[in-house]
C-alpha cells in the first residue's frame, strides 16, 4: 500500500532523526477504515504523548543504536516515537508518503476490530515503561 521509492524522501532526514517515519497521505481507505485510524491513534496519543500522526505506515527508518534498546513485543511498531522519546530525548522526524489502495487480498475487518481490542493493552504496556530519569 505504499511506494518503496518513498524511503528515498525518508533517507534525507535519517541523518539527523533517529527515527524518520512515513505519514500516509490522500488515503483511499473506507470511511470504516479512515475511522478505525483515527480512534487508534487518538487512544495512542492519549496513552503516550508522542506527538505522532500516523504510526500505521510501514515505511520507518530507524538507527540501529535506537532499535537495539527497543522492546520488542506484539503491536510495537504503533509506540516506536514514544519509545525513541524515551531513550535521552530522542527525536523522530514525519513525512507524507504516497499511500495506495490494497491491489492483493481483501482487508479483513476481523483483524482490524481485533486490533481495537489489543490496542489498550499495548498502550499500558508502553505507559508502564520506565522513563530511564529517575
Amino acid at each position: 500500500q505504499t511506494d518503496v521509492r518513498d524511503f528515498d524522501l525518508l533517507l534525507k532526514y535519517a541523518p539527523e532523526y533517529p527515527l524518520v517515519m512515513g505519514i500516509r497521505a490522500r488515503r483511499k481507505d473506507s470511511a470504516f477504515k479512515r475511522m478505525q485510524s483515527k480512534i487508534a491513534n487518538s487512544f495512542r496519543r492519549m496513552m503516550t504523548h508522542d506527538g505522532a500522526t500516523d504510526t500505521g505506515c510501514p515505511l520507518k527508518i530507524l538507527h540501529t543504536d535506537y532499535a537495539k534498546r527497543v522492546p520488542f513485543f506484539t503491536g510495537m511498531h504503533r509506540f516506536l516515537p514514544a519509545l525513541i522519546q524515551l531513550q535521552d530525548g530522542g527525536k523522530f522526524y514525519e513525512i507524507p508518503v504516497r499511500h495506495y489502495p490494497r491491489q492483493a487480498g481483501v482487508e479483513s475487518t476481523g483483524f482490524a476490530v481485533q486490533g481495537l481490542f489489543c490496542f489498550p493493552l499495548d498502550g499500558t504496556s508502553i505507559y508502564q515503561l520506565p522513563s530511564g530519569r529517575e
